[in-house]
């Protein structure tokens, strides 16, 4: 069996992407913690790991569930709804303040209006 060396994560080198990325997975989890019944110290507000990025899991809403995808080996952001409605844009060169208003403008498109603090949290 080959041994491969786990790549070098630098965070100097990658520190704006890392930013990045907390930034959009808030986004989710803000909306998590708006629309899910409320689970003591905010364990309903995670988001899981995927084999591609990372996933919301089943979020409810109104009389649907929704799951919302940051898939990065597409650099894409997917909303899916039970209801089969499915609304997906590129991650890749996108400011913070653009997803978020896409995030909400396609809720809103598939029926969910809310509304999130949107400013950020644990950043200086």
């Amino acid at each position: 069996m080959e041994h491969t060396k786990w790549p070098e994560l630098s965070f100097e080198k990658s520190k704006d992407t890392y930013e990045t990325i907390h930034l959009w997975t808030q986004i989710i989890g803000k909306i998590k913690l708006a629309l899910n019944p409320w689970i003591n110290h905010s364990w309903h507000s995670t988001l899981k790991v995927t084999t591609n990025g990372l996933t919301s899991d089943p979020i409810f809403a109104e009389d649907k569930q929704l799951e919302i995808i940051l898939n990065f080996l597409e650099h894409r952001l997917e909303i899916i709804s039970s209801d089969n409605e499915k609304k997906t844009f590129d991650l890749e060169s996108l400011k913070v303040s653009s997803c978020y208003k896409k995030v909400l403008t396609y809720l809103k498109e598939i029926g969910i209006d809310i509304k999130i603090n949107a400013v950020p949290n644990e950043i200086e």
